[in-house]
């Protein structure tokens, strides 16, 4: 069986505050980030959006 790998992409912002980033979607509902850099941020937010169906 083949299946066809699908992307959407999707609006994240990255606030930053005084110690952290955090990153959130407006588009997806109860998804966020929060680490010390950007860089570790955006990957966590991407590694949450990823959905796998079987």
């Amino acid at each position: 069986m083949k299946v066809k790998e699908m992307t959407t992409k999707f609006l994240v912002i990255i606030e930053k505050s005084n110690n952290n980033h955090s990153a959130y979607s407006p588009d997806v509902l109860s998804y966020a980030a929060t680490w010390k850099t950007v860089e570790k941020t955006l990957a966590s937010i991407k590694e949450a959006s990823v959905v796998k169906i079987i």
